[in-house]
């Protein structure tokens, strides 16, 4: 005989919610729906795995579905459908309702933007024979996932003549796929000594595209030009083209089932195309006329901080920072003393010492975002840090592009070379000689515009460069003077024998273009900060070792006031 419940018992059972797996809770029928659901979900991942391609995939079924694109001039009733396109990268659909819009409606939205990586404006480069694409990861990515991971190209790029290619390389069966690399376990032994946010670095996911050289011994960058000459022939492009493509890397596996009993996912792009798929099929599926008008919102964006040219503007002000409780400030992490990362895996210099003062003030935590040379501009254009601080020197073509605060630090151009070669002079250049650059730099368009003979080696970031003049790749190093006076007294067998070459300028934070309220504050706290003389406590801290005494007054800017000599 069983036991009676006891009042509590009941109780609980009448009122407490019991959680129970979905399929218990379904009918059989209702279970194959949903899987047969999960088929359409799929072709939608595989054929949407940009903003792009998911918002043309969304319009072509909306199409299918009866969706009208948006005529301004039409006069519309209940029960019309209309979808609009914007820039071929954001969609919203709408079914007018019976109810006057101004009674409200009904929205969904989503966002169809995943973490990725992107190349670079300039991304092509060939090292130790091997041919890469630069690259920059785009949302909240785990790096060390990323390497070793077979990858596809997607993406439009706009020819000199104005023509549109359409890029999707890897997805298709003999296509071929592309790889960022990793070191062997065995060769690995200092990489295992990285914690995990820094396992793989940001500047470390690059994609390799190619290693067969150019038949041709008179050139240099042979794998370079092989892989050019094969994109010309495919594509009829050419390097200066990349400039204003827009190519994104994910991987090129396509969706699949999991586990034996298929009851899960498997697929790239999940985040958050999951929502979009259920939002959008929610609105085309719907067969009856809505009381209220139905909206459905497929954005590009999904961060304030990754705002593209689909959203109302790139950069986060003061207000939108501090409520957020984080900061993305892009430095460099090779550039000793002045933004590095120690063997600790942590930030460290005279940039890095300032910026930890900002995050303070501001009372937010900070997000290192390390950066190179040639992407600073773009970093700011993109919204990707909301300041740059990577030693960037003032000048008038890059405050055409971004907001430039008050200055903190002097520098000129300066030149070392070996001291069995040592130039003191760039007015008898031999021809045949190359000058090591660092793309990007002011060092590269400074030489391009006043000593157009001097034929340029030119580097991606700092490390490699410096590796460049230690191996010979060039007789002669031009960059800030600081990075080579640093250089030769850090490396015996170097010489400054330039060290101030064209104007004299200044380093400054900049900040996205129109960004008044963020710029302001800085100018303020650097005002504030020169009462203290705090950039001559940060050059003592931090470039003393380097520099020693005598060159303090030359190179520290107190209060954003630069003195006249």
């Amino acid at each position: 005989m069983a036991e009676k419940k006891s009042q509590a018992e009941q109780l609980k059972e009448k009122l407490f919610y019991v959680k129970k797996h979905a399929t218990l809770v379904m009918s059989e029928q209702e279970e194959k729906k949903a899987d047969k659901y999960c088929e359409g979900y799929k072709k939608f991942l595989d054929a949407g795995k940009t903003e792009r391609e998911a918002a043309a995939t969304a319009v072509a079924m909306a199409e299918k579905a009866g969706f009208k694109p948006f005529d301004k001039k039409a006069q519309y009733k209940a029960g019309d459908k209309i979808y609009v396109l914007n820039r071929e990268k954001a969609v919203i659909l709408a079914v007018i309702g019976k109810s006057d819009i101004s009674n409200g409606v009904n929205l969904t939205a989503a966002h169809i933007d995943s973490p990725r990586l992107d190349l670079k404006q300039n991304p092509l480069y060939e090292s130790d024979e091997l041919g890469y694409f630069k690259t920059h990861y785009y949302g909240g990515i785990k790096k060390y996932q990323w390497p070793t991971v077979p990858m596809s190209l997607h993406g439009v790029i706009v020819r000199a003549d104005g023509s549109k290619v359409t890029v999707r390389i890897g997805e298709d069966e003999g296509d071929p796929v592309f790889v960022v690399t990793d070191l062997l376990p065995h060769l690995a032994e200092e990489q295992y000594k990285r914690p995990a946010t820094k396992l793989i670095k940001g500047e470390e996911l690059n994609i390799l595209i190619g290693s067969r050289p150019f038949r041709d011994d008179k050139i240099s960058e042979k794998v370079k030009l092989n892989l050019l000459n094969i994109l010309f022939e495919k594509y009829g492009i050419v390097e200066k083209d990349f400039l204003s493509a827009e190519l994104e890397c994910v991987p090129a596996f396509k969706a699949k089932d999991v586990g034996f009993d298929r009851s899960l996912v498997g697929a790239y792009g999940q985040d958050d195309r999951v929502c979009a798929y259920t939002a959008f099929t929610a609105i085309i599926d719907m067969k009856a006329v809505p009381e209220k008008t139905a909206v459905c919102v497929l954005t590009d964006k999904e961060e304030t901080g990754s705002d593209g040219n689909t959203g109302s503007k790139v950069y986060r002000t003061l207000d939108e920072i501090k409520a957020s409780g984080k900061i993305n400030i892009g430095v460099f992490s090779d550039k000793n003393p002045f933004g590095y990362v120690d063997e600790n895996g942590e930030y460290q210099g005279y940039d890095i010492y300032f910026a930890n003062r900002l995050g303070k003030d501001l009372g937010v935590e900070i997000n290192y975002v390390s950066t190179e040379a040639a992407n600073r501009v773009e970093y700011l254009e993109t919204g990707k840090v909301d300041i740059i601080l990577a030693n960037f020197t003032v000048t008038e073509e890059r405050a055409e592009k971004v907001d430039f605060a008050l200055p903190y630090m002097n520098v000129a151009l300066g030149v070392v070379s070996p001291d069995s070669n040592v130039i003191t002079s760039l007015d008898n250049w031999k021809a045949e000689d190359r000058m090591i650059v660092i793309s990007g730099t002011t060092a590269e368009l400074y030489l391009t515009k006043n000593y157009p003979d001097i034929k340029l080696q030119k580097y991606d970031s700092y490390a490699t460069a410096k590796s460049a003049i230690e191996n010979g790749n060039g007789v002669a190093w031009a960059n800030d003077n600081t990075e080579v006076i640093a250089f030769a007294k850090q490396n015996k067998g170097y010489t400054v024998g330039i060290d101030s070459l064209g104007s004299q300028d200044t380093i400054a934070p900049a900040v996205s273009k129109g960004n008044e309220t963020l710029l302001n504050w800085i100018n303020d706290e650097i005002k504030t900060l020169g009462k203290e003389n705090f950039f001559h406590a940060d050059y003592d801290a931090t470039l003393t070792d380097t520099y020693g005494a005598d060159y303090k007054e030359t190179l520290v800017v107190e209060g954003g006031e630069v003195k006249k000599s």
